[in-house]
């Protein structure tokens, strides 16, 4: 059960911008973007959609960091799906553990082969939108190795989600999931590990622990994506205790000029649509 009492989401539109290196040009009445990308990275069909994952704990706040973010023009964030990337990976490496006659395979060309799973992974959650940022959030555990994560999306950004209170955390899981309290804090000490080791190798990460939801942290996670003249005024708690929040009534405040994307239509009772 997540113990923080967070206030409502209020966002502030006008006009908002992107700036910063994204790879893809995408306009309209209340968004644009500027590119800022190396010849490598605009050459690269794995960098040509600007993908952003939220890599979450569990039970750390997630799905407030998704429908926040999902809030914002032009960005769509979706859930979490059972594992993709692994299952992804799992049929990469089968040519390296089952060199054998009967798993034969021809050469894998390992770029077209991502890239198909980029495109598998859209086609899952139904994206047909152009918005300037795509992505989901997804529990680090059913991702096996998040050097392929590297590999899968080397132009992406990743928000890193955790609780900074393991013992809360552990208790909270094993209440909504079950299991041994002492066997989930030391699974969760050691993805955590995992992530910060992630986070020291890779500079398009952004630490977003729950204690430090706040209004300034959100709005610095907009700054680092290089997005302006959008700003939040409050945290919106999606999901708390044993309950997911859907109903984004009254939620989110624009000006007369504002427009927001179509493409989020996986959200029940949008109140802009």
């Amino acid at each position: 059960r997540m113990e923080h009492h967070l206030p409502l989401l209020v966002l502030v539109l006008s006009a908002p911008t992107v700036i910063g290196a994204w790879r893809n040009s995408t306009s309209s009445s209340a968004f644009s973007t500027t590119i800022s990308a190396s010849r490598t990275e605009s050459q690269n069909p794995l960098c040509e959609k600007n993908w952003l994952l939220v890599l979450a704990t569990g039970r750390s706040g997630s799905t407030t960091v998704m429908s926040m973010l999902d809030a914002v023009p032009q960005i769509t964030l979706y859930g979490e799906n059972s594992g993709i990337e692994y299952f992804a990976e799992t049929l990469e490496n089968e040519r390296v553990i089952h060199n054998v006659e009967a798993w034969r395979k021809d050469p894998l060309n390992e770029k077209k082969y991502l890239r198909s799973i980029q495109k598998m992974i859209l086609a899952s959650y139904g994206y047909k939108g152009k918005s300037a940022y795509i992505g989901y959030k997804q529990l680090v555990g059913r991702i096996h190795d998040l050097d392929f994560l590297r590999e899968l999306f080397p132009c992406g950004r990743f928000i890193i989600n955790y609780r900074k209170s393991i013992d809360a955390q552990a208790k909270s899981q094993v209440e909504l999931w079950g299991g041994d309290i002492n066997k989930t804090r030391s699974y969760l000490l050691k993805t955590q590990k995992r992530l910060e080791d992630f986070h020291d190798s890779d500079a398009n990460t952004f630490m977003l622990p729950l204690e430090d939801f706040s209004v300034k942290r959100f709005n610095s996670l907009l700054d680092w994506l290089g997005i302006t003249n959008c700003r939040f005024k409050g945290v919106k708690n999606a999901n708390r205790g044993k309950q997911y929040t859907a109903d984004y009534s009254n939620v989110i405040r624009l000006n007369s000029n504002s427009t927001l994307h179509k493409a989020g239509k996986h959200m029940r009772k949008r109140p802009f649509e």
